[in-house]
């Protein structure tokens, strides 16, 4: 018999629930399937023998709700996003290194995607009636901290590291200044 989770302990399952789900969306973008593909080879992994079957149905509820908080249409248009900013780094700067691009692309197409979540968050709380709905707006917000700001604190670190480089390579092509390499004189 499986006992209840503690408010700690949920909170816990629900961040692990949240990064399977990104790493989910990650691998859909790259190719790796449909989410009910990768459902039913994790859901393999999670009934894999020598388990107890408490902590198999855990991973089969911890699975399913990672995937159900999926959509489908953000993935699309994430996809379509991520095409277009590569397309036009790679005009921009096309001797760029590709995984330079690549990796600058990946960030910018996750912090807007941290966007679009957050903006549907935020649209959450307009429904909200207070003071009955005030333990939803303490999740809201947990989620807030957790999700979107501290995932969108990473995305940011990583840029810092990147777009410097991308810009120095910019300002060193010969379409920088007009024509002219900043370096010719």
């Amino acid at each position: 018999m499986m006992r209840r989770l503690d408010r700690r302990s949920k909170a816990a399952v629900d961040d692990a629930a949240h990064h399977l789900g990104v790493a989910i969306d990650h691998l859909v973008k790259l190719g790796a399937g449909a989410p009910e593909k990768l459902r039913s080879a994790l859901e393999g992994m999670a009934s894999a023998e020598g388990q107890p079957r408490a902590v198999r149905q855990e991973a089969r509820n911890l699975l399913a709700k990672a995937l159900g908080r999926q959509d489908p249409l953000l993935l699309k248009r994430g996809v379509l996003v991520a095409r277009k900013m590569e397309a036009a780094f790679r005009d921009a700067v096309p001797h760029a290194d590709p995984q330079l691009v690549d990796n600058i692309v990946s960030e910018l197409e996750d912090l807007w995607e941290l966007g679009q979540r957050l903006d549907k968050e935020i649209k959450k709380l307009f429904g909200m009636r207070f003071p009955r709905d005030q333990a939803l707006l303490a999740d809201l917000l947990r989620g807030i901290l957790v999700r979107h700001l501290e995932m969108g604190a990473y995305h940011i670190r990583s840029l810092t590291r990147e777009i410097p480089e991308l810009l120095r390579i910019l300002h060193q092509s010969p379409h920088a200044n007009g024509g002219r390499s900043r370096n010719s004189k």
